[in-house]
């Protein structure tokens, strides 16, 4: 019985860290956040340096219920300080644990991807984190330089394993 008691109490505690978070409570910033359209919103944040910094953050879902399984984050600038690449890959690495159900141990290796490649100018690299797909783009429109992170994952969003993702 007391073993019974330990299980069930083990699958209630486990079940109640997992599930779904709202990326727009996910992406607070020290500014404010504007709502673009339904897959979009702008998010004012502060480096460490105390520089503000603009994201944008993209978000699709090709499953049910607005699970999501693709979010961007976007900068308009052609290079990033140390300050700014520190604050972009905090928020990749906590939208790579919290919607995508990766491990916090991987914030090191994500964000030692994404320096190697600020330094260069326009480019496309990938690499994968186990299930989750990590894409860094840098490249000009014609409204100027862009600096985007693309994470994907495949599998469906709240079924074991990917148990903690984010929706709309």
């Amino acid at each position: 019985m007391r073993n019974l008691l330990f299980t069930a109490a083990l699958l209630l505690a486990t079940s109640a860290s997992a599930g779904s978070t709202p990326i727009r409570e996910l992406m607070q910033g020290s500014g404010r956040q504007v709502r673009l359209d339904n897959n979009m919103l702008m998010v004012g944040k502060r480096t460490s340096a105390g520089k503000d910094m603009t994201m944008g953050v993209a978000y699709y879902s090709n499953v049910k219920a607005g699970r999501l399984d693709e979010i961007y984050l976007l900068t308009f600038r052609s290079s990033l300080s140390v300050a700014e690449l520190d604050l972009l890959g905090d928020n990749v690495a906590r939208i790579a644990k919290t919607c995508f159900n990766l491990s916090a141990d991987r914030k090191s290796d994500i964000k030692s991807f994404l320096r190697v490649y600020n330094d260069l100018g326009p480019t496309v690299k990938a690499t994968s984190f186990g299930p989750m797909k990590l894409v860094f783009d840098r490249g000009y429109t014609e409204s100027g330089p862009y600096t985007a992170v693309r994470m994907s994952r495949y599998g469906t969003p709240g079924v074991a394993p990917w148990v903690n993702y984010c929706v709309k």
